[in-house]
C-alpha cells in the first residue's frame, strides 16, 4: 500500500539522514574516501526524497479522487432520481478520447460520441479547453500553506469535462517543475485582463500617546499598485501516434497532460524566479532585495545566514507562509553547518508530514535559482504568501491532425497564460555571493 511505502521511505530517509550527520560532524578529518561517501549519502537522500513526496502526491491525488467519487455517487443519486444518465470520470475520459480521435480521421464509436455530448464538447472544434483544479492548500508537503483563488470552475463553467487524470497530470507536473508553484500565492481568472493588485507598506509608521484635549497629527501613509497581466505560454507541439489514439488501453488523458505540463511548467519555472518583469513574469529574485553579501564567493558560512534571517522585517518574518528557497546543490552544502553549540542548523522532518528546516523555518527546493558562485544569489526566505502567481483562463489544447500526416501521427499543443509578481520587495531577502 501506498501509506506502507511512505512509512518505508521515511525510514531509509531518517536512517540516511543520520549518516549524514555523522558524516559531517567529522568534516575536519576527512579524505578523499569521506568526500566520495558524503557525495553518495546525498545523492541518495535525495532520490528518497523525490520518491517520498512523489508516493505522498499519490496519496493526495488518491484523496481526491475519492472525494470526487463521492461528489460523483451523490450526482448519480440525484440524476438517477430525476431520470437522467450521470456524468462520470469515464464519461470525461471518454469525451476527451471523442475529441482527440474526430479530425485524426479516426473513427468514433456512438458511445464515446454520446459522452462527447453529454459533456458539451464539441468535435467540430480544433480547440478544447482545460481549467485546472479547484483548490484551498493541499500542497502543503513542502511545509508552506498554498491559497488558490479560482474564481469559476464550476461544472457548468467547463468541469464536466476535464477527466481527473489529464488536470491532475497538468497541475502535478506544473508543480514538479516549479517549485515556487508550492508555495507562492496562486490566484485563477477567467479573464486575462490586467488586473492592478493595490500595495501598501505601513511597517515604518506607528501610533501614539495622545495627551487630553489634544488634537490628532496626521500621518500619511503611501499606496500604490503592481499590474498582473498575463503572458502566454506555450508548450509547443506534442506528437502522439495513430497507434496509441487508437488503444483503448493508453492513458490518453494522463499522457497529454504529463507531457503539456512538463513543457509549460519547466519555461515558467525559470521566469519565476528571475523573470524581468517585462514581457514575461517578475521572478522573486527581481522583486526580491539583497539582506547579506557573503565574505566568500563559493561558500555561506552559518553567522550569514542568520543575518540573512534577522534581515527580513518582523512583520513578514511572523507570516506562517515564511520560508527559504533554494537548489539541491546549495541544500548540500548547507547541510553540513553547524552552530557554536555543534548542532546543525538543517533539521531532517522526522515524519512524513514534517518537512525539513533551517533555523526552524521549512525549505522548498527550487532547482532553477542559483548556485553557490561569484555574484550568485543561492539562497532566498521569504514571506511566499507576497509572491502572486496569476493564471488566466485556464490552459487551451489544439488538435493540429494535418502537421504530421505523412508520419501517421497528430500534433497537440498547449497555450496558457500566466504572470507573478512580488508584491512587497522587503517581504523577500537574498544573500548575494561575492
Amino acid at each position: 500500500m501506498a501509506v506502507d511505502k511512505l512509512q518505508d521511505l521515511q525510514d531509509q530517509r531518517n536512517k540516511l539522514g543520520a549518516d549524514i550527520k555523522e558524516l559531517a560532524a567529522r568534516q575536519d578529518d576527512w579524505n578523499a574516501e569521506d568526500r566520495a561517501k558524503w557525495d553518495d549519502l546525498n545523492a541518495e537522500y535525495d532520490k528518497i526524497d523525490e520518491q517520498r513526496e512523489g508516493v505522498k502526491e499519490q496519496l493526495q491525488v488518491a484523496a481526491r479522487l475519492e472525494q470526487l467519487r463521492g461528489s460523483e455517487d451523490r450526482k448519480a443519486w440525484q440524476a438517477n432520481k430525476e431520470g437522467v444518465k450521470p456524468i462520470t470520470e469515464q464519461t470525461k475520459r471518454e469525451a476527451l478520447v471523442a475529441w482527440c480521435k474526430r479530425k485524426a480521421g479516426q473513427d468514433v464509436s456512438d458511445e464515446l460520441r454520446e459522452a462527447a455530448h453529454r459533456c458539451g464538447v464539441s468535435l467540430e472544434s480544433d480547440t478544447y479547453k482545460v481549467n485546472l483544479r479547484n483548490g484551498n492548500g493541499g500542497f502543503n508537503n513542502e511545509g508552506f500553506g498554498t491559497e488558490y483563488r479560482a474564481q469559476s470552475t464550476t461544472d457548468a463553467a467547463g468541469g464536466y469535462t476535464i477527466p481527473e487524470g489529464f488536470s491532475g497530470e497538468l497541475e502535478r507536473q506544473l508543480l514538479a517543475y516549479g517549485g515556487l508553484r508550492r508555495v507562492a500565492r496562486v490566484i485563477r481568472t477567467d479573464s486575462g485582463n490586467d488586473i492592478p493588485w493595490p500595495t501598501n507598506n505601513d511597517t515604518g509608521n506607528s501610533g501614539s500617546i495622545l495627551a487630553e484635549n489634544t488634537q490628532v497629527s496626521e500621518q500619511d501613509t503611501t499606496f500604490a499598485s503592481k499590474l498582473l497581466q498575463a503572458h502566454k505560454y506555450t508548450s509547443d507541439l506534442v506528437r502522439v501516434s495513430q497507434e496509441l489514439l487508437s488503444d483503448s488501453f493508453f492513458p490518453l488523458g494522463e499522457e497529454l497532460g504529463r507531457m503539456l505540463g512538463e513543457r509549460i511548467g519547466r519555461a515558467q519555472a525559470a521566469h519565476f524566479v528571475d523573470g524581468t518583469g517585462s514581457s514575461q513574469p517578475e521572478g522573486i529574485i527581481t522583486g526580491g532585495t539583497s539582506g547579506v553579501t557573503a565574505a566568500s564567493a563559493t561558500a555561506i558560512t552559518f553567522d550569514e545566514l542568520i543575518d540573512l534571517e534577522a534581515s527580513l522585517d518582523p512583520a513578514y518574518a511572523a507570516s506562517p507562509n515564511v520560508g527559504w528557497a533554494m537548489n539541491k546543490s546549495t541544500k548540500a552544502a548547507i547541510r553540513k553547518l553547524k552552530d557554536s553549540n555543534g548542532q546543525y542548523l538543517w533539521q531532517i522532518g522526522t515524519t512524513a508530514a514534517d518537512p525539513d528546516t533551517l533555523l526552524g523555518k521549512p525549505v522548498v527546493i527550487v532547482q532553477e535559482m542559483d548556485s553557490i558562485a561569484t555574484a550568485k544569489k543561492p539562497v532566498v526566505i521569504a514571506d511566499f504568501s507576497k509572491y502572486i502567481i496569476r493564471d488566466s483562463q485556464g490552459m487551451r489544447m489544439i488538435r493540429m491532425q494535418e502537421r504530421y500526416a505523412d508520419y501517421d501521427q497528430v500534433g497537440f499543443v498547449g497555450f496558457m497564460r500566466t504572470d507573478a509578481l512580488v508584491l512587497q520587495s522587503a517581504a523577500v531577502k537574498f544573500i548575494t555571493m561575492a
